[in-house]
């Protein structure tokens, strides 16, 4: 019964990976690693088989959090989540205001906007009712506010709640 299992077991792993290992053996590398997994599958106990797989297979997933006091300006809520870097999230900026240059500005049908900036951030306007009129090429400040909220401060002194999307 337990080679009946084991067997079962083999046979439905290699055809998962069928198509894997053929497309796999066009080169040298490749070729090895069909060897490779030829061998795990060989191996009489699952806890082995499953590590050598793991070898093989697994991959890490590396996210490319932003190291600089300018990048991580605005690095909170959702953006902050996405990244999942404790260390990232611990790390307070040192900069009290930001001041970029707006590279394009959407207006949104709800009467917001939604302004690029040239260190690659954009911010989108919370709330309609301040009409900002952004100009590409302008400098805009945006400066934190209590409870974790931001104001985009456009050269004419106006400004507007803004938070970052990206």
């Amino acid at each position: 019964m337990r080679l009946m299992l084991r067997l079962c077991l083999t046979s439905v792993v290699l055809c998962a990976m069928g198509p894997l290992l053929s497309m796999a053996a066009e080169s040298p590398k490749d070729a090895n690693l069909v060897t490779d997994a030829r061998r795990c599958g060989s191996l009489a106990e699952t806890g082995q088989r499953l590590a050598c797989y793991d070898r093989l297979f697994r991959t890490e997933q590396v996210v490319d959090v932003p190291k600089t006091d300018e990048a991580l300006f605005g690095y909170r809520g959702k953006i902050a989540q996405e990244a999942r870097d404790e260390q990232a999230k611990a790390l307070a900026s040192n900069l009290t205001e930001l001041t970029a240059r707006v590279d394009a500005v959407d207006y949104l049908g709800n009467g917001t906007f939604r302004v690029s900036l040239d260190n690659g951030q954009q911010w989108q306007q919370l709330a309609s009712g301040v009409t900002l009129r952004l100009k590409v090429g302008e400098s805009v400040s945006i400066k934190p506010g209590a409870l974790g909220s931001f104001t985009l401060v456009a050269a004419s002194g106006r400004a507007a709640k803004v938070r970052r999307v990206r």
